[in-house]
């Protein structure tokens, strides 16, 4: 009897260990599903997408950035917030981050990267301000994009935090704002880059002023005892996201860029952080805004 059934039983295990083999090779042939990750952005245009194609190639995960206001990922998020269709957020601009400030995310980076506010300027059209109380006392200027006074404004008002006890302070807060205000002109675009100290955010200069005007420089002035002024890269991770690791791998791609790339810098319109105790911290900043 024994003898008679060993066939079969040779012919059952042959089939099972085909069975488990082509069980194993159709799971190999699967795509991968992990490998991909989208990002949710207000300032990736498909020119600047097309940075990060090496790094696709090289780790596999394929990017996919979507363009959203911040009031619709809110809104996307609420309704499903462990999927709502994105698994990051990177936002540039404090201000426009505002909606998102109750946001639950698992993880917020609101100083991920700093944009330099500066002076554009055409040399020897006018003399340079080195810092920016001056502006407020020697200088017609500009804003030339929707962004920068508001987070100079900010910057004054943490500077002169103290001014309710203090009436110097108040007193010297009040002449900037006053001054700024008075010399504070309408930008009308091209007329104005020979004439006008133009406040601007780094990524303004590097993608209109400067391609505007080959002869528009941009200078940093000082402020206070601070770095300077700047705003914000904030960078989210969506809650209970499946792509987690591969967030954190594009993290650490970008802060690595902007570390060691000042080409990726120009290109993408953000500084790496120097110096992050010389900088008045992003929490504080959207706290003013707010006000």
């Amino acid at each position: 009897m024994k003898s008679r059934n060993l066939p079969v039983l040779k012919n059952l295990l042959y089939s099972l260990l085909v069975l488990l083999l082509f069980a194993c090779q159709v799971e190999i042939a699967k795509p991968d599903p992990e490998k991909k990750l989208v990002v949710a952005t207000n300032f990736i245009t498909p020119k600047k997408a097309q940075l990060f194609r090496k790094w696709e190639k090289k780790s596999g995960i394929e990017l996919r950035f979507v363009r959203l206001s911040a009031q619709q990922i809110k809104n996307q998020i609420s309704k499903n917030p462990w999927s709502p269709g994105f698994d990051v957020v990177w936002f540039n601009g404090l201000e426009e981050f505002l909606p998102l400030q109750q946001t639950h995310f698992q993880e917020r980076s609101l100083d991920f990267a700093q944009i330099p506010i500066g002076l554009s300027y055409v040399p020897d059209s006018i003399d340079q301000v080195q810092d920016f109380v001056k502006l407020s006392k020697t200088n017609l200027w500009a804003a030339a994009d929707d962004y920068s006074y508001p987070l100079l404004k900010a910057h004054f008002n943490y500077a002169f935090r103290n001014r309710v006890k203090n009436k110097k302070q108040n007193t010297a807060y009040k002449d900037i704002l006053s001054g700024l205000k008075d010399r504070k002109l309408a930008f009308n675009g091209a007329d104005q880059y020979h004439t006008n100290m133009l406040l601007c955010r780094f990524d303004t200069y590097q993608h209109i002023l400067k391609k505007a005007n080959k002869k528009q420089l941009v200078i940093y002035p000082k402020f206070f005892k601070y770095a300077g002024v700047t705003d914000r890269s904030v960078f989210c991770v969506v809650a209970q996201t499946s792509h987690y690791t591969n967030a954190l791998r594009f993290k650490n791609l970008i802060r690595l860029q902007l570390q060691k790339s000042e080409n990726f810098q120009k290109q993408i319109g953000l500084h790496a952080f120097k110096n992050r105790k010389q900088n008045i911290s992003g929490k504080i900043l959207l706290g003013l805004l707010k006000k």
